[in-house]
Parts: C-alpha cells; sequence; structure tokens
C-alpha cells in the first residue's frame, strides 16, 4: 500500500544548488518507480492562480500521474491552500507532490502564521521532509548559458530562477536573458515553422516585459518552457 510519506515531500533551506539536487534526486526516484516518463507541473507560491490550478490539474490527470512542484509554498494565497486542503488526499493519491522553500525548517516551523495554518500543519506532519546546508555557491548568466547548451531545461530553470533571486532589483537582467534565448533558438535546424514560432514566442514575451510590466521571471520561465517545447517537436 501506498504511504503519503512515498508521495509527499518537503523541501526547504537557502541553497539553491542543493535544493535542486534533492528535487532531481526525487524525480530521478520516481521515474525508477514508474518505469516511465512524468510530466512535471510548476507553481510559484504567491503567484499561483486558483482557476489555473484547478485547470491545470484537471487537464493532467487525463494524462495520468504527474509531479507537482509547489515553489516557495508558504507564500500560497489563502484559496489556494483552502483548495489544497480540501483535495489533498485525492491530490498526492494521484500524483507526487514536491513542496519546496528558500526558508529554513525551524524558521516556518517557528511562525506562528504557518503554524495555526490548518493546510500547512498538515503537510508538515505528513510529508518526507528534506533540509540542506545553508553555505551555496552563487550561479552566473555563464551556468545559464550551459545549461541551454545541453538544451537541459530543468537546469536551466533553475538557474534562471536563483538568477532572479539575486537580481530582483536589475532591470537590464531580463533583457540579456532574452537576448542569449534569441541566439540559443535562431540555430539553423530548426525549421522555417519552428524557427517562426520560437520568435513569435520571444516577441511576446519581450512585449509582455517592456511595455506591459509582467513579472520579468514568470514571463521568461514560461517562455523558456514554451521554446524548449517548439525546438523539441523537431526531433519528434
Amino acid at each position: 500500500m501506498v504511504s503519503i510519506r512515498d508521495r509527499v515531500f518537503l523541501v526547504f533551506g537557502s541553497n539553491f544548488s542543493q535544493r535542486q539536487k534533492i528535487i532531481e534526486t526525487l524525480k530521478h526516484r520516481i521515474l525508477k518507480k514508474k518505469a516511465a516518463s512524468i510530466n512535471t507541473l510548476i507553481f510559484y507560491g504567491k503567484e499561483v492562480k486558483l482557476k489555473d490550478l484547478q485547470e491545470k490539474i484537471l487537464t493532467s490527470s487525463f494524462d495520468g500521474i504527474k509531479i507537482l512542484i509547489i515553489k516557495n509554498f508558504s507564500e500560497l494565497p489563502p484559496p489556494v491552500r483552502i483548495y489544497l486542503l480540501n483535495n489533498f488526499n485525492k491530490l498526492w493519491t494521484n500524483n507526487y507532490i514536491i513542496f519546496e522553500s528558500d526558508k529554513e525548517y525551524r524558521f516556518l516551523q517557528g511562525n506562528k502564521k504557518i503554524a495555526s495554518d490548518k493546510f500547512f500543519s498538515l503537510i508538515f506532519k505528513n510529508s518526507q521532509v528534506f533540509r540542506v546546508s545553508s553555505s551555496e555557491k552563487k550561479v552566473s548568466i555563464e551556468d545559464f548559458m550551459a545549461a541551454l547548451r545541453k538544451n537541459d531545461l530543468d537546469s536551466s530553470l533553475y538557474v534562471l530562477e536563483n538568477i532572479f533571486e539575486g537580481t530582483s532589483k536589475d532591470k537590464s537582467i531580463a533583457p540579456l536573458i532574452i537576448g542569449i534565448l534569441v541566439k540559443k533558438f535562431s540555430y539553423p535546424d530548426l525549421n522555417a515553422f519552428n524557427k517562426e514560432k520560437c520568435f513569435e514566442y520571444l516577441w511576446e514575451a519581450d512585449r509582455a516585459i517592456k511595455t506591459k510590466g509582467h513579472d520579468a521571471r514568470l514571463i521568461i520561465e514560461t517562455l523558456l518552457i514554451k521554446l524548449f517545447t517548439s525546438a523539441s517537436a523537431l526531433s519528434n
């Protein structure tokens, strides 16, 4: 019989690279158990919209078990927490759930607001917990470019997230990253259709950041997934 701790995990700590390693290890462990590829859905704390979460989980339910990664879970809006609380048994039974936070374990447990919340209490009590050390090597644009050269989407996303965490007030970082992506996804191997789609995604992202003022990190991370999906369609 499957235990809840075989399906639900908490990953804590300020060390970004160590959190990534733990999550990748968990994903590999899950893949070995299922002996097949499993899609991953990523949600970002306070940015999660209830309707979007419900639609993605409902859509993904038709494709079988998924890995749900919820970053900065302590910042989830109240309506999302209530939904997750009310549907928790169904969610963990049908999926794997990884709750991630850059906060220390003791800090979250000692926070009265978090400790008194029914949803947080539930996952603290029933999850398999992983804590990482506080020391961390900073990542750079070069690390992001190296991940892109390897066509490693997961590493690219994690490095990108850490870059934005460390340069949240640097307005030049978004145009720099989009410029790197333009070079990456204009390579000759892409056919005309795929290349056109990639440049359409790049233009939409650039416009959303510059003229609409949308969150640069969220826009670029979504852009990266679209670009990899469009490019990979060529080789399938």
